[in-house]
């Protein structure tokens, strides 16, 4: 039988972090300096805006926490915990920044990228709180309601951070006046139909994956000189445990 090319293209897709053959890479809205219309798109579940919650600078991408988004044991949780109880500055600092980070995101449509389709926009907490008041603002409803809803108008700015510049959210209000998703009803229509789970674009690791991941960054060579905070590092035999990555930083 004949290999199946397109098979060992996707194996290699994904083993360079390009899932369903980079596809999702291009449902990420990348924003600009400026202000945008961004519209929400309605979801069947009757909630638009989907909470999820990382642990970046420990893995590429960051790790999805088992604990706060499927109540599961999560080892990054427990480690930064007793990082910061130790109470230096520089364990209290190693900790924070391992602490859960929360993101949102929203299907949406950016006004003048129609083409592009449906986008998944992902934004902060502040965001979040200025979409909940203007929902719940009586003006206002239901932004997602596709004859009668509300674009938004974000605004994003650069904000140097001491590695740079970056392009962050700063504000952002409904739009005046109602308008409807699309004049074409069938366009309306299909970018509602496009279903977009985050939980399907980014990868559910199991305790023991996300210990095996924190394992990594506490000791990249694998063992040797042990990650120590605090003190002058230690030459330790070769593990794989956290309970012994405890024991380098006491």
């Amino acid at each position: 039988m004949a290999i199946d090319f397109s098979k060992y293209k996707a194996k290699l897709d994904a083993l360079d972090g390009k899932k369903n053959g980079g596809k999702n890479n291009d449902l990420f809205w990348k924003p600009e300096v400026g202000t945008h219309n961004i519209r929400i798109l309605p979801a069947e579940d009757g909630d638009p805006i989907k909470e999820l919650h990382f642990h970046y600078n420990i893995d590429r991408g960051g790790v999805m926490c088992p604990k706060r988004n499927f109540g599961d044991h999560c080892p990054v949780c427990e480690f930064a915990t007793s990082l910061y109880r130790e109470g230096t500055p520089d364990s209290q600092d190693q900790a924070k920044k391992l602490f859960v980070t929360q993101r949102y995101y929203a299907a949406a449509i950016i006004r003048g990228k129609e083409e592009r389709g449906p986008v998944l926009w992902s934004f902060p907490k502040t965001a979040y709180r200025a979409i909940i008041e203007t929902i719940l603002d009586e003006d206002y409803g239901d932004v997602t309601d596709p004859k009668k809803g509300f674009d938004l108008k974000v605004t994003y700015i650069n904000k140097n951070f001491g590695k740079g510049d970056r392009v962050v959210y700063d504000n952002l209000q409904a739009r005046p006046r109602p308008t409807g998703l699309s004049d074409d009803d069938a366009k309306s229509a299909e970018w509602m139909g496009n279903d977009i789970d985050v939980h399907k674009i980014f990868e559910r690791k199991s305790p023991d994956e996300v210990q095996k991941v924190l394992d990594r960054y506490l000791m990249p060579d694998g063992g040797g000189d042990r990650v120590h905070y605090g003190a002058k590092p230690t030459a330790t035999p070769k593990t794989s445990s956290v309970d012994e990555a405890f024991a380098a930083i006491g």
